[in-house]
Parts: C-alpha cells; structure tokens; sequence
C-alpha cells in the first residue's frame, strides 16, 4: 500500500484562522512569539505540551463559546474535506493547536496514532493545516511506511492543509533549530465505513474522549 501526502490549498482569505488565532493571543506576529515567552519548564513534554498560556488562550475561548471559529472549521470541513470522502465522515469536533517554540519541541515521542495508549481508530485521516510557515526542525517529521522510520519534515505554508496517515506512520517533532515558531492547528477525518461506535469506547490517550460522535467526533 503507498501512503501519499496530499497538500490542499484553501482560500486563505476566506478561512482565516491565523487572524483568529492572533488575536486571541494578543500578538502581531505568530512566528516569533518565543521571543515574548519563555516555556517554563525547559523543555516540553508529552504530558505538559498543551500547558502554554497560548493553549490557555486558544482552549479558554473555544470553551467560552467561540462560534465565529468553530462556525469556519466546521464550513472548512464541510466545503473543503468532506467532498473528499464518498461515503462521508465524521471529523474530529474542535481542532488540536499545536505551538513549536524555537530551542523547544511539540511533541517529542515518535508515534502512530493508532497505538497503544492513543487509541486512535484505524482508517482515521489526518490533516495539518499550519498557521505559520511550516520546514524543517518547527515542522512535524514523519515516516513513508508503516515502522520504516525514514522521517522527512513537512513542508507546507498557510494556506495549506495537509492529509496525511498519522494513523499507520510514526511522527513527531526534533528540536526547533530554526528562527520561527510553528503555529498549527491538526484535526482528524475517520470515514463512516470505518466508524464503529461499539468498538471505539476506549478513550483517547490525551482528551480522554471516546471515539464517538458526540464527544471526540462531530458529524454534518
């Protein structure tokens, strides 16, 4: 089986979530907000990587009710991937943010998402769509085959979205050595064919959601 990476581009004007996302952070420029805040505790790990004040920011104001996001991820789904899937989906109901400072990682281990401990279903799709300019040691690093481990980084600008298969292929992040943070926002697509609510009551491994629509999955 090959495994493609499929690079989408979308209207950027019309789904503009980098002007969103700046302004719930309060910044200017999303590339260089390291040099505003230093992480702090040294390097982040699996378990704190969420532990920003920009996740509290971004989470805070999602929980608050944040409609003029949600309304635009759901018309991105619903105009730009969901016409992909015959059959249609469900899809991942708020999308995952992900900060990679300079000198710091975003999610270190090396891993699928349908492991243990993830618990993700199979046939799930994965898609990144970045916020920032996307290369290198900020990018996410993923495999071609299934345990191959020949990682490659992710090139991609906003205005891109990105399907790939995190589900089968290891990834994950090296030390940010370049000279700008990577904002992203990562979602996920499991089409109706491979949804089975029976079988997905395991939680995920850091949401602690169930795989079911209603919780970790929205359905149009």
């Amino acid at each position: 089986m090959k495994y493609e990476n499929q690079i989408i581009n979308f209207d950027k004007n019309k789904y503009d979530f980098k002007k969103m996302v700046k302004d719930v952070f309060e910044v200017k420029d999303l590339e260089k907000i390291h040099e505003d805040y230093s992480y702090h505790s040294g390097l982040c790990t699996m378990q704190d990587n969420s532990n920003s004040i920009y996740h509290k920011r971004f989470y805070d104001k999602l929980r608050s009710g944040w409609s003029e996001f949600t309304d635009l991820y759901e018309d991105l789904i619903k105009n730009v991937i969901f016409p992909r899937y015959e059959s249609g989906c469900v899809f991942q109901t708020t999308p995952t943010l992900r900060i990679h400072l300079v000198k710091n990682w975003a999610t270190p281990e090396f891993h699928c998402d349908s492991q243990h401990g993830y618990n993700h279903p199979v046939g799930e799709k994965n898609y990144l769509l970045p916020l920032t300019e996307c290369y290198g040691n900020n990018s996410l690093w993923v495999e071609t085959e299934p345990n191959k481990g020949d990682y490659h980084p992710m090139r991609l600008n906003y205005g891109q979205v990105i399907e790939w298969d995190g589900n089968v292929l290891r990834h994950g992040n090296k030390i940010n050595d370049t000279e700008k943070t990577r904002v992203s926002l990562d979602f996920r697509v499991l089409p109706k064919k491979y949804y089975k609510p029976k079988k997905n009551e395991q939680p995920s491994g850091t949401r602690k959601m169930r795989f079911i629509v209603g919780e970790y999955y929205k359905e149009l």
